[in-house]
This record gives structure tokens, C-alpha cells and sequence, in this order.
């Protein structure tokens, strides 16, 4: 690259992640009425020199629980 652009865009990475066994990850866990579930993903290079966290977020109890009675309405 001999030039920088004109121009500086942000832009958010597309970051996807997959858990084999839901049940297994979250079996453990119980949220309430009026809790919420925060979650942080942090990625590492190869040799684990570098971290960094990519994902910081939470879901209130009632939006959990508004998805689960819909999948099970869904069988």
C-alpha cells in the first residue's frame, strides 16, 4: 500500500462463534426476574500473546424469557 485513503470509515467486524452444546455451557446458570445475563467475548492471537475483548453485552431476564416460551409454543 503506497497511499493512505481520503477518508477514515468505522466499521464493526462480523464476528461469529459457535457452541456446540447450549445446555451443556449454560446448564448451570439460573437468572430471575428483574437479572440479566452479560457476556464477554475476548479473542487471543495463536501463541496467546495478545488479548483483546471484541464483544461486550447483556439480555434482561424477560427478553430471555420471551424467546424460550416462543420456541416452545413453536413444537
Amino acid at each position: 500500500m503506497d497511499s493512505k485513503g481520503e477518508e477514515s470509515k468505522m466499521s464493526y467486524p462480523n464476528i461469529f462463534f459457535m457452541i456446540d452444546n447450549f445446555e451443556e455451557v449454560f446448564c448451570d446458570m439460573t437468572v430471575g426476574e428483574g437479572e440479566m445475563v452479560c457476556v464477554e467475548l475476548v479473542a487471543s492471537d495463536k501463541s496467546n500473546t495478545f488479548q483483546g475483548v471484541v464483544f461486550q453485552g447483556s439480555i434482561r431476564y424477560e427478553a430471555l424469557k420471551k424467546v424460550y416460551d416462543n420456541r416452545i409454543s413453536w413444537r
